[in-house]
């Protein structure tokens, strides 16, 4: 990989690669005989000699591409979307120019990092490079994970963002045709991402059945939950279209021809419908935390939310669920049960959950529903 003579910088890589130095201690220089070499990565921001020896033998390396090119192919094995891997190929290219062959230490990775002044997207970068090291470690036997134990940057929690039921009402008044209908019925009244949205087609449309639809998720296919009402929608929008053709279509024309509805065009089509409605603008995704926060609030189960939500891990669904922790501390306080059961004893004249010879009495119907 040097092009050339190994005592001197080789040029077509981010690093510096020397032979062997007597600063090197004697039992690494006896590992790597024979003309082995130490790349010797720079930190970025240092001032100075700040190059890190980092031990490595080039007959037994793998390049960064071979270990990018395995893993996408096990993604596409797995099913991932094309949409998914686009993006992951924008990053493994980045992650590709900066290092030819991947570090075996953590060193160079962490000042690599750095560059990411949000911890949103340095947290992102970290998770991509250590799901390439972990396909090294599984296919390739790269000896581990150099980010290992390095806590992923912590992102701050942004506060929920989600429709009032009362902003809900508004907004499913405000569609006047079938695929304004459509887009609210389904990112509202469904839960849909805006991506699973614009990948409809016909022929998924009439594959409906039982209550299900087949459709494109965020990584790949997978059954969702249909309401009847939404899926004679999608009959209807769907007659005079080909199995291949978008159900939903970009409102202007070019040379006269309606293309598929792309990200912008779904985010404009939202921003009309809220304003339309007299509420506030919001985006498509915030419609699918509505859905969440609505569907928990009223049915008090998280775990109902995942699976509508066709959520992987229920951490993530916490992120889609806004509730109202006032009025819950509310309802569930211990403190505030123990005054509500003293105050309806004192009503009824019998302790709270206990019954009478005729039934249960009022304040055991009240007491037992909370838990």
């Amino acid at each position: 990989p040097h092009g050339g003579d190994p005592a001197n910088p080789c040029s077509c890589l981010p690093c510096w690669w020397v032979r062997p130095k007597p600063l090197i201690p004697p039992r690494l220089a006896d590992l790597f005989e024979g003309g082995a070499c130490f790349p010797k990565m720079h930190v970025p921001g240092c001032v100075g000699n700040c190059h890190i020896a980092v031990p490595h033998d080039d007959r037994r390396s793998v390049t960064t591409v071979e270990v990018i090119q395995s893993l996408r192919e096990e993604l596409e094995y797995k099913g991932d979307a094309a949409g998914t891997l686009v993006t992951y190929d924008r990053q493994w290219r980045r992650i590709a120019e900066a290092f030819p062959l991947l570090p075996a230490s953590q060193v160079p990775l962490l000042g690599w990092l750095r560059q990411f002044e949000d911890p949103k997207y340095r947290a992102l970068w970290h998770q991509t490079l250590s799901q390439l090291y972990k396909h090294a470690v599984k296919q390739f036997g790269f000896p581990s994970n150099p980010l290992d134990g390095v806590p992923r940057p912590q992102v701050p929690e942004k506060p929920v963002v989600a429709l009032t039921l009362e902003e809900a009402r508004a907004l499913d008044s405000a569609p006047e045709d079938d695929q304004e209908r459509l887009v609210v019925d389904l990112l509202l009244g469904h839960g849909w991402r805006g991506i699973e949205l614009r990948r409809l087609t016909a022929a998924d449309a009439r594959s409906a059945r039982d209550g299900e639809i087949w459709i494109w998720g965020k990584e790949r296919k997978e059954w969702a939950p249909l309401l009847a009402e939404t899926h004679g929608l999608l009959i209807r929008l769907s007659q005079e279209l080909s199995d291949g053709d978008p159900v939903l279509r970009a409102r202007r024309t070019r040379g006269g021809v309606h293309h598929p509805l792309g990200e912008d065009g779904l985010r404009r089509w939202v921003e009309s419908l809220c304003q339309r409605a007299g509420i506030q603008v919001y985006k498509p995704h915030d419609l699918r935390r509505t859905f969440g926060s609505l569907v928990a609030r009223h049915s008090g189960d998280s775990h109902l939310v995942e699976r509508l939500l066709r959520h992987g891990k229920p951490n993530v669904t916490d992120r889609y669920i806004q509730w109202d922790l006032p009025a819950l501390l509310e309802r569930y306080s211990p403190v505030n049960l123990a005054r509500l059961t003293r105050q309806e004893t004192n009503f009824t004249g019998q302790v709270a959950g206990e019954t009478t010879p005729t039934g249960p009495g009022p304040g055991g119907r009240a007491s037992s529903s909370p838990g």
